[in-house]
């Protein structure tokens, strides 16, 4: 599988969003469902780091069962109970700059992600294929996207 990199601070918003003092100059950039005026430079690079993340989480979960548990929800013991909690955090966080910056569904929280990528390494499976890993990814990642107007 190789190894796994590290898609740097997207969650904290420096690529996803714009950093957090753009977040600071336009505050509905960071929590509310209206996509913002960004140029296609800028939503592409967005949709990039987003992809990056979900790649990462997804190659975490077929690396180490354990985070594939704490993710899907089922089999947490309680010493993994504030990773989950962490990790539910940083996913909600990522989804809300996500669809500020328009490239998700507006219809989707945090919940239905954990599922969806849980369900996906499911089906790439352990050791996974990794041509399976990116046309399955891909598929998640267009499945997110909001619908065309």
């Amino acid at each position: 599988m190789g190894e796994i990199e590290e898609p740097g601070d997207f969650v904290g918003g420096h690529e996803l969003a714009g950093g957090p003092a753009e977040d600071e100059r336009h505050p509905a950039r960071a929590g509310d469902d209206v996509p913002a005026a960004f140029d296609g430079e800028q939503r592409d690079r967005r949709l990039a780091g987003f992809a990056r993340v979900m790649e990462y989480v997804l190659r975490g979960q077929l690396a180490d069962p354990g985070i594939a548990a704490v993710l899907s929800g089922e089999g947490a013991c309680a010493e993994a109970l504030p990773l989950a909690a962490e990790l539910g955090e940083a996913v909600s966080t990522l989804l809300v700059r996500a669809r500020a910056a328009g490239i998700v569904r507006r219809d989707l929280d945090p919940g239905d992600i954990r599922r969806l990528l849980s369900g996906v390494a499911s089906a790439v499976g352990v050791p996974p294929d990794e041509s399976r890993l990116r046309r399955y990814l891909t598929v998640f990642l267009d499945g997110l996207r909001p619908p065309r107007r």
